[in-house]
């Protein structure tokens, strides 16, 4: 089991690089989800795309989670997240995507940049 655990701690790094990072240096489900995921999100109907990404979320928070180099997604996040979905006029997988690209900028601090906090602060 031990040794188990340690391979699941350095694949991590091992099967991503820094272009999956945040200003933390930590990969995160936001750049997986972007850069691996974005054309199957992007093709899904809104309820289909959000669900993909929620699972894909957990999947990698479990496989990954312990890892110091990855970026946990936490249940506070989950929420802040579903909320955005919940109060979101995103009518598509491609919505769902330009959301999940903003989450990805918050987390390298690039948060001016993203649309759904400018939205916000209007």
């Amino acid at each position: 089991m031990f040794k188990h655990r340690l391979k699941k701690l350095a694949n991590t790094l091992d099967r991503y690089d820094e272009e999956y990072m945040n200003k933390n240096n930590q990969i995160t489900p936001y750049h997986i989800l972007f850069k691996d995921h974005g054309d199957e999100i992007a093709s899904l109907d809104i309820d289909s795309a959000i669900r993909y990404c929620f699972e894909t979320i957990e999947s990698l928070n479990e496989q990954f989670g312990e890892s110091n180099d990855f970026y946990k997604i936490t249940d506070d996040k989950v929420e802040e997240l579903k909320q955005y979905f919940n109060s979101s006029e995103a009518s598509n997988g491609m919505d769902v995507l330009f959301a999940i690209k903003d989450f990805l900028l918050e987390s390298e601090g690039l948060e001016i940049h993203a649309s759904r906090l400018k939205k916000i602060k209007k």
